[in-house]
């Protein structure tokens, strides 16, 4: 009887110790579980900004899961684009101040053909109802006009 007995204990106490060197190692262990990027879109289909995110799971000595998560938003607009309607024999607006890197796009909404002809860029002729479009990579002031109708003139500003 003594034997089972002593027996028992043995176990009990190899299975006690088993299961505190668990908990014992797993309270010290900390587990990166992830990091996340997520984009947003505006009306215009342009990217407005990032969500970066580190997720941080701890076990803590009770065992309990505790989770740590860090977010970061970032604003970057890194396409933009800017419209320009040529009607009533006129580029409206005729003056656009934009961003670098940003995309202009002229959309002939008159009843004949334009060019929309500057320094570095021309179109050739945009038939009604046609667009014309040109990415400004460089700061400086643009000076542009209709070819083919000479009093036509515009101007963009790129900062």
């Amino acid at each position: 009887m003594n034997k089972i007995l002593i027996t028992i204990l043995i176990i009990i106490a190899l299975g006690g110790l088993g299961y505190l060197a668990f908990r014992s190692f797993s309270g010290s262990s900390n587990s990166n579980t992830n990091s996340s990027i997520n984009s947003t879109l505006n009306n215009n289909g342009n990217l407005n900004s990032n969500t970066i995110s580190n997720n941080n799971a701890v076990m803590d000595t009770n065992g309990d899961l505790n989770a740590n998560t860090n977010t970061a938003n970032i604003n970057i607009n890194s396409s933009q684009t800017s419209q320009v309607s040529i009607a009533n024999m006129a580029f409206q607006p005729a003056t656009l101040t934009i961003a670098n890197n940003t995309q202009v796009t002229w959309t002939n909404n008159d009843s004949v053909a334009h060019t929309v002809t500057g320094t570095g860029f021309d179109s050739g002729n945009i038939i009604p109802g046609s667009s014309y479009s040109h990415t400004f990579t460089q700061a400086g002031t643009y000076n542009y006009r209709c070819t083919i109708h000479p009093a036509m003139a515009g101007t963009v500003t790129v900062q």
